[in-house]
């Protein structure tokens, strides 16, 4: 039964988009279509049997679903259960303040939700805005099931900035071999997307395309979404430093129970280092 080698189990608005591309260009490497999400449910090995169909290469299952405590939980039991106690787990994230603010824009320009029209009012009434920038509280479950050195904290940040030297050592860490670098490209991002509206999450959910994704390639499926789905106008959003100032408070008992578990190897922000070298 083929089962990934390793998870992304980044956080969302992290670059795991970024991610997936680069890792789908390694010429060793299959992978599950990206937030199919195989371990939300109890049918995760018939789900990776159908996307990996056999075929040989490094398996890998990118879904930022993993890391979205509590409302999605029982994830890693399950993982523990059936992945092997050496799979490799990589959890990509980013400043959490900057993580929140873009999920908010993110939200907002999607047609299946429905969100607060101010960011302070949304930070108070959507949890999972604060929920999934709280990193330590999220891969804390996967540290104790697979063990710190199967887990890998990166910085998105500094993965843009040598998109090169960031995924030769990401390689290197997965035990695969080298290869180009990949391009500079950077996916997913909020500013022009395409909005996810009602028609086309119909198509995702139908059992049509259920049957055929896995054999659709990226391109094909990224022209279909641009041919069907108007491109999203969203408002560059920026909090108040009242606002900001309360995120960072909130946000720093996380940071600080971070670089506990990763020690140097946990990324800092700006606004955290004072936290980061107290720790």
């Amino acid at each position: 039964m083929p089962l990934p080698h390793f998870l992304v189990v980044g956080a969302m608005k992290s670059g795991t988009t970024t991610l997936y591309n680069d890792l789908a260009g390694h010429p060793d490497v299959l992978l599950a279509e990206k937030e199919s999400s195989p371990l939300l449910g109890e049918a995760a090995r018939d789900r990776y049997a159908r996307a990996f169909a056999g075929r040989p290469g490094v398996y890998g299952d990118v879904s930022t679903h993993y890391t979205m405590r509590p409302q999605y939980d029982g994830v890693v039991a399950r993982a523990a259960r059936w992945l092997p106690p050496d799979t490799k787990i990589v959890y990509i994230l980013r400043d959490p303040v900057e993580r929140a603010v873009s999920h908010y824009r993110h939200w907002a320009g999607l047609a299946r939700y429905t969100v607060p029209d101010t960011l302070e009012a949304a930070l108070r009434e959507v949890p999972e805005l604060t929920d999934w920038s709280a990193y330590a509280t999220q891969i804390e479950p996967w540290v104790e099931t697979f063990g710190v050195e199967n887990v890998r904290p990166l910085s998105f940040e500094n993965y843009v900035a040598d998109r090169a030297g960031g995924f030769a050592g990401l390689c290197e860490w997965l035990g695969l071999p080298a290869c180009g670098p990949p391009d500079d490209a950077v996916h997913n991002r909020t500013h022009g997307r395409p909005v996810l509206n009602v028609f086309w999450t119909r198509v995702r959910m139908s059992p049509a395309y259920e049957a055929v994704r896995h054999f659709l390639p990226g391109g094909v499926k990224d022209h279909v979404k641009r041919a069907v789905m108007a491109p999203a106008d969203v408002p560059p959003v920026r909090p108040s430093p009242a606002t900001r100032a309360r995120l960072e408070d909130r946000l720093r008992g996380e940071v600080e129970r971070l670089h506990a578990m990763f020690g140097d190897k946990a990324p800092t922000w700006r606004w955290a280092e004072a936290v980061a070298a107290a720790a």
